[in-house]
């Protein structure tokens, strides 16, 4: 939506107005004018009336915007995968969300670490998971689901299929094989001689 927000000042001589957001200048004058605003535009505004010939001489007024609606998503998967993953491999998937109220997120697999503020970045909330490969994984996705009473917003981490996982059994009887026929070779020619 649209919103215009007014500051009015009285004065003599007539202050000047000035409005700001994270110490940013936007405008000069009474009106801020706020178009399609987003969840960028929450924040603390801040009217400045001030008189140019004395510089000491100041007032302010505090805005804070909150912007409601439903979450928004961002995911990460990390390691990243230049080809295919394997059955079995580790994965740490991780969903950020904001929204206003705050969103709770959820997943599909048990074992996610609570919603929690992300540090340094105002408005957003993350949760991750770390979770072992399945080929089920692969067929149906892992979801991440961002909710709060103004709506939900759901993300699926695909894998795409899984290579084998490599059988660490049949390398070790392999191993242990080879060995002993090794051994036996030793043993064969010591005999002979």
């Amino acid at each position: 939506s649209n919103v215009d927000i007014t500051c009015s000042v009285q004065g003599l001589p007539t202050p000047a107005l000035r409005w700001t957001k994270d110490a940013v200048r936007l405008v000069d004058g009474p009106t801020l004018s706020l178009s399609a605003i987003t969840f960028n535009s929450a924040g603390t505004y801040v009217c400045e009336a001030y008189t140019p010939t004395v510089s000491l001489l100041s007032r302010t007024r505090v805005l804070k915007l909150l912007v409601e609606g439903s979450p928004e998503i961002k995911e990460e998967i990390f390691p990243q995968a230049e080809g295919s993953r394997r059955e079995g491999e580790e994965v740490r998937l991780t969903c950020s969300a904001r929204g206003y109220p705050e969103p709770k997120l959820t997943w599909s697999e048990k074992g996610g670490s609570p919603t929690e503020p992300v540090p340094g970045v105002p408005g957003w909330v993350r949760s991750s998971l770390t979770l072992k490969l399945t080929n089920a994984m692969s067929q149906h996705g892992v979801s991440c689901e961002a909710s709060n009473p103004l709506g939900t917003t759901q993300h699926v981490f695909h894998f795409g299929s899984l290579t084998p996982q490599t059988s660490q059994a049949g390398v070790a009887v392999m191993a242990v094989a080879v060995s002993v026929g090794l051994l036996l070779l030793v043993v064969a020619a010591f005999y002979c001689m």
